[in-house]
């Protein structure tokens, strides 16, 4: 009797172990579906590391802190109303810059269009020296500015600028006055694309949402329209599959940024709101299963540290 009240007091004792570590699984099984859930469904998450991207192919460059430049560029008229963006270049003493080449290229075209650096003039005012450039195609939306500078001291050398986290600096288009008018629906959802009567990479019924739902709150309207752009993007690239691979990779991006904004609770509302609002046909929902299809296997690691969150958004704030 004895033998048989001890192995009954041993069961209970294991089978309630048994529960306290079952539970503790399922609680570590939901964190770990919450931290999943917490970016697009596009890839297999990987833990929390130093910023550093890993795609099958093609394979993106890796992000982490640069070295800054001995010299700095910031941007003076940001958002550019009109067709000069201006730039102040901060530069320590014995620093005598005698050439300066830059390009600009638009954040939303950045992985798939490439461009030569061209040879410009500073222009020098009671506050420094100061870049000017004059943007060909000033449609509205995110800018990257890149910076080549050779000195006196050293001509044969190109420096070339670079903050904490990138080697550009961010600037940003304001948009037009008047916005963009509601487009003809039919027309709007008889391709992938849609209509975007200015060009800035949104479809124009997605920019009049955005616009309306975040009037009161300019640095959200930023990031969400950074992350519609981007799963536009992804969504005109999903029958190429080394395209598609990189637009996802940018659309991660522009997640975090969003969530460094907001908070990860808000950012998985705004995000599901958005994307409700952008696969709106089945066009458009069979093109988002080709880009989950595209990126199925690779990798995408982030690292959690504030600074490098912000560094995500194509814009400074």
């Amino acid at each position: 009797m004895k033998k048989i009240i001890a192995t009954m007091v041993t069961l209970c004792l294991a089978l309630t172990a048994y529960g306290r570590n079952d539970k503790e699984y399922n609680k570590n099984q939901l964190k770990k579906s919450q931290l999943k859930n917490s970016i697009p469904d596009k890839t297999n998450y990987v833990s929390p590391l130093w910023a550093k991207f890993e795609a099958n192919k093609p394979k993106p460059p890796i992000k982490g802190k640069f070295q800054p430049s001995e010299f700095d560029v910031t941007p003076l008229n940001s958002p550019v109303k009109g067709n000069i963006a201006k730039f102040l270049l901060k530069v320590p003493k014995n620093f005598e810059i005698t050439q300066v080449k830059f390009k600009v290229k638009k954040s939303s075209h950045i992985l798939f269009k490439e461009k030569d650096y061209s040879l410009t003039k500073l222009v020098d005012t009671p506050e420094g020296k100061q870049l000017h450039i004059s943007l060909e195609d000033p449609t509205s939306g995110f800018y990257r500015l890149y910076v080549k500078v050779k000195i006196k001291k050293d001509k044969n050398e190109e420096h070339l600028y670079r903050s904490a986290y990138h080697d550009y600096v961010r600037f940003v288009v304001a948009e037009k006055a008047n916005g963009v008018p509601m487009p003809d629906s039919t027309e709007n959802k008889a391709t992938i694309a849609g209509v975007d009567s200015d060009k800035n990479g949104i479809r124009d019924d997605i920019q009049i949402w955005i616009n309306e739902e975040f009037e009161e709150r300019p640095i959200v309207k930023l990031a969400m329209e950074q992350l519609a752009r981007d799963m536009q993007t992804e969504l005109v690239n999903s029958n190429t599959e080394e395209l598609s691979k990189i637009a996802t990779i940018k659309a991660l991006d522009s997640s975090i940024c969003l969530s460094s904004i907001i908070g990860l609770d808000e950012k998985i509302i705004q995000q599901k709101r958005l994307k409700e609002r952008m696969l709106n046909t089945k066009m458009r929902l069979d093109a988002d299963t080709r880009v989950n299809a595209n990126f199925s296997g690779s990798k995408y690691s982030i690292s959690i540290e504030p600074e490098y969150m912000k560094s995500t958004c194509d814009f400074s704030y």
